[in-house]
């Protein structure tokens, strides 16, 4: 029987536990649906054993929580042969990030126009008892 979960449910770091009762790896993302209640759909678990890259787990493996780990209804054998997780398949690099959401228009991406700046500030003399 799988939980219902939100977001608010899940912290990042949890310890993750096969049905066999093997520590198989730690809480590092969660996917949510993109409305609200964003209940979870996936979750990324980072493997103990070191192996590169982390576990992509369907929600509905997830079979209690508790305050310190979540338990899955699959064996530890079963959580190794689930699908690697790999980035570039959820998720689309920017062409350029830092202009990404913001309002591009005309004369936007220029900072403050330079102006002749001696018009304003009037250098201070550098000793303290000057006539």
């Amino acid at each position: 029987m799988a939980l219902e979960l939100s977001a608010q449910d899940l912290q990042m770091g949890l310890a993750v536990y096969s049905a066999d009762k093997e520590k198989v790896g730690v809480l590092r993302f969660v996917m949510t649906s993109p409305t609200a209640p964003y209940q979870v759909q996936k979750i990324l678990v980072d493997r103990t054993d070191g192996a590169e890259g982390g576990m992509l787990v369907d929600a509905f493996h997830i079979q209690d929580r508790s305050e310190h780990a979540l338990l899955l209804d699959l064996h530890s054998d079963e959580f190794l042969e689930l699908p690697p997780f790999i980035e570039s398949q959820w998720f689309v690099p920017s062409p350029n990030p830092q202009r990404e959401g913001r309002n591009m228009g005309p004369n936007k991406n220029r900072g403050p126009r330079r102006q002749d700046r001696s018009r304003r500030y009037q250098q201070r003399p550098q000793g303290r008892n000057l006539p």
